[in-house]
């Protein structure tokens, strides 16, 4: 089976010179089942089997306004009419967003369709995002809206079900579902002579995207601690005269928001018309900021603010 689109915009809110954008999508999927059953007899065991593939680009464009630098009029508290100019240098040359994404993936099912799972790979790049570059203040403007970026997501999706009961004649069914998946989104690219750009932010901590780096990297302060590897005190924070800690004003990465893997798995009972799941979940890997144990902390009520007698 072969299937595609074919989609043209043409969009009000960007420059003649750049107003129209082109995003296709192609899919192929071969149904390998069907192709044995009718050259030879597929055995007992084997339900049915599908290999797919995909490529797909979708496109996006400005929120209105935002070509044109103009003046903004307002007034001064006697009354007097005054204008000026936004914080953010606009750019008539700017183009549409344009994500690409591929999709490989193979279903097969076992056992009269009792036991199953489907295998997805997939790669997809945001390209041309449309950001608002910091600029020096100096210049009258704040930032500046650019086309800029690749941030790639690339990663493999496992779904696998089973009936561990088949509940005939409205007896007791049991179904399984275990879905596993990991993700490796990467900067590629960002803007000519701009290898860091943040995209977030609290209290003492940066959320940087670094050309060649992982998105979500978390970057901040820390604190002096013994490296003396021979000492007794090795990894104990060094303290002022105050006996307060001392940190580095040098700014370090501590880690990244990106979980190593996802994982699910979901059990359905279903007796005589009623019907019961649970799931049980987990994220494995990644590093958060917790504002609750900054503010325990600073409280002086958090387990960490004991001190041993």
């Amino acid at each position: 089976y072969l299937d595609g689109t074919f989609r043209n915009d043409w969009s009000s809110t960007l420059h003649s010179s750049n107003r129209s954008y082109f995003y296709p999508s192609v899919n192929l999927s071969w149904v390998v089942s069907d192709m044995i059953s009718k050259n030879s007899e597929l055995p007992s065991w084997f339900s049915f089997g599908k290999l797919r593939a995909s490529y797909t680009a979708v496109g996006n464009d400005l929120s209105p306004y935002q070509l044109y630098n103009t003046y903004w009029i307002g007034k001064d508290p006697l009354g007097n009419t005054t204008a000026g100019l936004g914080n953010t240098l606009l750019d008539s040359s700017v183009r549409s967003e344009l994500i690409k994404s591929l999709e490989a993936g193979l279903e097969a099912k076992f056992f009269n369709n009792r036991l199953g799972f489907d295998l997805a790979w997939y790669k997809s790049n945001a390209t041309r995002q449309l950001i608002n570059l910091p600029m020096d203040p100096m210049s009258g403007y704040s930032n500046k809206k650019i086309n800029a970026g690749n941030i790639q997501n690339q990663g493999l999706e496992l779904e696998m079900y089973g009936v561990i009961l088949p509940g005939s004649n409205r007896g007791l069914r049991w179904d399984v579902q275990f879905n596993y998946s990991f993700n490796r989104n990467t900067i590629e690219e960002l803007a000519d002579n701009v290898e860091q750009y943040q995209i977030g932010g609290f209290d003492d901590l940066q959320i940087l995207a670094e050309v060649g780096g992982n998105y979500g990297e978390i970057y901040g302060t820390s604190f002096l601690r013994v490296t003396d590897e021979s000492s007794p005190h090795f990894g104990k924070m060094l303290l002022d005269a105050n006996g307060l800690p001392q940190w580095n004003t040098e700014r370090v990465k501590l880690g990244n928001q990106q979980p190593r893997a996802l994982m699910g798995i979901t059990n359905t009972f279903a007796y005589r018309g009623l019907s019961l799941s649970f799931l049980i979940d987990g994220r494995f890997g990644g590093e958060i900021f917790s504002g609750t144990n900054q503010a325990l902390q600073l409280a002086g009520t958090s387990n960490v603010n004991v001190v041993n007698g």
